[in-house]
């Protein structure tokens, strides 16, 4: 769907440039802006709860060019949180550089990446050892179009809605605890309605909205999140070609 394509190019060029300077608005709180007024954090919250609820029957309904309508709501809702945030790009977390860093960022990932190949692996060996079948049933798509779907464009289109236009008015609105947990519940409900429930989608929600609160920085949970993905569909090739 090369139009898809296109349309994501067009929304985030703009701000490719702004990503890569280094300013004063690298150390705005995310939400700050929207924080200033109470009345415009709660209809912003409202408006994000509003697009996130029609993202949820996009999925449910399985309307025909799904992916392509979920793209103009996710870049819709991004156009409108930028103005309600009077176009500060860095209070609802589109900077290029995170808070901590590159180099702690790096580090945290690559011990996340090796706590999740170890539990996977050790899932693996379980499922031979004790001879239990995982509901795959069918081989894993090793196909350019799938891998561009699980590595780069559903990590863009989740952290755009379900980070950036829900957590950042709900940031302002009730602080990071209860933000955490109310994405990272809803994340997992997301999951629920695409008929891929699991304890990793699960902790993902959760630990996403950390890293995208505590990063300041949209790039964090979208490098995770491609990450996890590719893990997680290591472990079904793995699954599919040792065991089944």
């Amino acid at each position: 769907m090369p139009t898809v394509g296109r349309l994501w190019l067009l929304i985030w060029k703009p701000y490719i440039h702004s990503w890569m300077m280094k300013d004063k608005e690298m150390n705005s709180t995310v939400g700050q802006s929207l924080g200033i007024s109470r009345v415009r954090t709660r209809y912003t919250t409202a408006f994000a709860i509003a697009m996130i609820t029609a993202d949820f029957v996009l999925v449910l309904c399985r309307v025909r060019n799904m992916y392509a309508w979920r793209v103009v709501l996710a870049i819709s809702a991004m156009i409108c949180l930028f103005l309600l945030a009077h176009r500060n790009l860095a209070t609802i977390g589109v900077v290029f550089r995170p808070r901590q860093g590159f180099r702690y960022w790096t580090k945290v990932t690559i011990v996340l990446g090796a706590v999740l190949v170890v539990l996977l692996s050790l899932v693996l060996v379980a499922c031979w050892v004790a001879d239990v079948s995982l509901p795959y049933e069918h081989a894993p798509r090793c196909h350019p179009r799938p891998m561009l779907d699980l590595f780069l464009e559903y990590p863009l289109l989740e952290e755009t809605l379900y980070r950036l236009v829900l957590l950042t008015p709900l940031l302002a609105l009730i602080g990071s605890r209860w933000t955490i947990f109310i994405g990272g519940a809803i994340f997992a409900a997301l999951h629920f309605a695409y008929g891929n429930p699991g304890p990793d989608n699960f902790v993902a929600g959760y630990l996403l909205a950390w890293a995208c609160i505590k990063s300041r920085s949209i790039l964090v949970p979208v490098a995770l999140h491609s990450l996890g993905n590719g893990c997680c569909f290591a472990f079904q090739v793995s699954y599919w070609y040792l065991i089944t």
